[in-house]
């Protein structure tokens, strides 16, 4: 696993992405914050790699349209189930706005990944995966708009 995160953290994009402070454990500087910024990293890393039905890339909807990676419980734990194939359970709290309303919004989008199958744990996710227009069907807007 620590080969996997050192592959993920050498990615540019996932380097130079800024993620949020973790109050939590604020104090505590050995395994259980490494190990958050490594999960933390590593649902950066995977929302490279997921395909939105518009087109565009979950990472590229988070840091232009959404408020970029601001919330602590965007991670990727490992899942390690009993009779399935070993993956990763992925979430990610986005933050956007409300259509019509100058309010702040965040959207949970929960994923697992099996291998290489995708599969969307939540309506939110599914609809990223399956709606061309999710935007407008959720009714939200862009965090600058």
């Amino acid at each position: 696993m620590q080969r996997f995160y050192r592959y993920i953290h050498a990615d540019p994009d996932v380097r130079k992405s800024r993620i949020p402070r973790n109050i939590a454990l604020e104090e505590d500087d050995n395994l259980a914050k490494k190990q958050w910024v490594d999960e933390v990293r590593t649902a950066v890393y995977f929302s490279k790699q997921i395909r939105l039905a518009n087109g565009q890339s979950l990472f590229e909807l988070i840091t232009h349209c959404g408020k970029g990676w601001d919330s602590p419980a965007t991670q990727a734990t490992l899942d390690l189930p009993a009779n399935a194939t070993p993956g990763f359970s992925i979430q990610y709290l986005i933050s956007f706005k409300k259509y019509g309303q100058p309010i702040g919004l965040q959207m949970r989008a929960l994923f697992k990944r099996r291998g290489e199958q995708l599969i969307a744990n939540n309506a939110f996710a599914e609809s990223l995966l399956r709606n061309p227009d999710f935007m407008r069907v959720n009714g939200l807007r862009c965090w600058n708009d």
